[in-house]
This record gives structure tokens, C-alpha cells and sequence, in this order.
């Protein structure tokens, strides 16, 4: 198994949540992980994004 994540942070910075992909090694290809990462990152991003919206 292998697992890849990044967190989710509030309009101050602090991680609060996180998002997570998980694959079973044989499917894994470490030349994909900075594809993996940057998806990951948008999608924490999306959410971050509605949480500072939601805050003001």
C-alpha cells in the first residue's frame, strides 16, 4: 500500500483536514507522484477556497 496526502488549511494557516490517496503498490509509479501531489493540492485548494469564503 501506498499513500500520498496533503492538508487542508483555515484562512490562518493551521492544518485542519487533510486529503489522502491510497493505491496498492503494484499500481504505484513514482514518475506520477508530482501529478498525484499537484491534484491533491488543487483540490485542497478548491476546499480552502470555500472555507474563506465561508469565514467572511
Amino acid at each position: 500500500m501506498v499513500a500520498v496526502g496533503v492538508p487542508v488549511r483555515d484562512v490562518e494557516g493551521t492544518a485542519i483536514a487533510g486529503l489522502s490517496l491510497s493505491m496498492p503498490s503494484v499500481r504505484y509509479d513514482r514518475d506520477r507522484l508530482p501529478a498525484l501531489v499537484a491534484t491533491l493540492s488543487r483540490a485542497a485548494g478548491a476546499i480552502q477556497a470555500g472555507l474563506t469564503l465561508a469565514h467572511r
